[in-house]
């Protein structure tokens, strides 16, 4: 199961709980992103009160996207495949000397609900916390495994233009957190892809990042595995500068991508996603005015 809805109002409740067919599901889970110019508190623990799965995401500082090529308040995808488990958790408080035992205390209570070391981890860090320390020890914690995600940033650092103190909102359960972080553990059969692009070209690193992607998405079709969604996280200094080069990353992957496949973007503070290492295999790391994509 996948399925994405795009609104502004709150009022885009009903229509998606109509929509949603949850039977055989009960390993779905769901993503939520939001414009710090919405109501994005209210939307989160509406939805968490009347869609009886777990969710979590974020306030982008830019407008979320999906493949329509127009910006959307509020974007939420739900997710779900016979085979796939997945485990939603979010972490107690992070502060730059306990880095370490929250992402271990994460790792641990993932695997738990999962019943199994997590095979591929989402993750949505507070950038308030010391981020990039955080994600340096949920790749230590993960042992291995994948690890794609993004540092958000809320509503005053990251409205257009805007200046002041940062005010983090990371979604978990239907709560808005300023100093939490938020995962998704996946286990039994998931094989992602992932990609970067970098460099101070919008879209030439949007497009290189696409067709290793792409390259990747179809040698795994090859063997069998089937993608239902694709994320892309692109640094909020893209954001600002896409206006200058009247370019935007919906845009691309509207054009790029099958139709079938379900998108799901937004705008972050630092990006977290596997580059190929030495020994050929995923290495996780951290980049910065990047973009980069998972499908899965």
């Amino acid at each position: 199961m996948s399925r994405t809805f795009t609104s502004k109002p709150i009022s885009f409740i009903n229509p998606v709980i109509a929509k949603l067919n949850l039977e055989d599901h009960r390993q779905a889970f769901g993503l939520v992103a939001a414009s710090p110019k919405t109501d994005f508190r209210e939307t989160v623990k509406t939805l968490a009160a009347h869609v009886p799965l777990p969710q979590l995401g974020g306030v982008t500082p830019g407008n979320p996207f999906d493949a329509s090529g127009q910006p959307f308040g509020t974007l939420v995808a739900f997710l779900g495949k016979k085979g796939v488990k997945s485990a939603v958790i979010h972490s107690d408080p992070v502060t730059a000397d306990n880095c370490d035992a929250v992402a271990a205390d994460l790792h641990a209570r993932c695997a738990e609900k999962l019943g199994e070391a997590p095979k591929f981890l989402l993750a949505f860090l507070p950038a308030a916390a010391p981020a990039s320390a955080l994600a340096d020890a949920l790749f230590r914690a993960a042992g291995g495994a994948p690890v794609f995600g993004c540092a958000l940033t809320g509503p005053e650092a990251g409205a257009e233009g805007g200046e002041g103190a940062a005010e983090t909102a990371v979604f978990s359960g239907g709560e808005c957190f300023a100093d939490r972080a938020a995962v998704v553990a996946l286990g039994g059969d998931v094989r992602p892809v992932f990609a970067v692009g970098g460099g101070a070209d919008l879209a030439a690193s949007t497009n290189a990042c696409l067709t290793a992607l792409k390259e990747g998405m179809a040698a795994k079709v090859r063997d069998g595995v089937r993608f239902d969604m694709i994320l892309a996280f692109s640094h909020e200094a893209r954001f600002r500068a896409r206006a200058r080069e009247d370019f935007t990353e919906a845009d691309t992957l509207e054009a790029e991508l099958p139709e079938e496949i379900r998108k799901f973007g937004l705008f972050a503070a630092l990006e977290l996603c596997p580059v190929p290492g030495e020994d050929g295999q995923p290495r996780n790391a951290c980049h910065g005015e990047a973009i980069v994509m998972c499908a899965f």
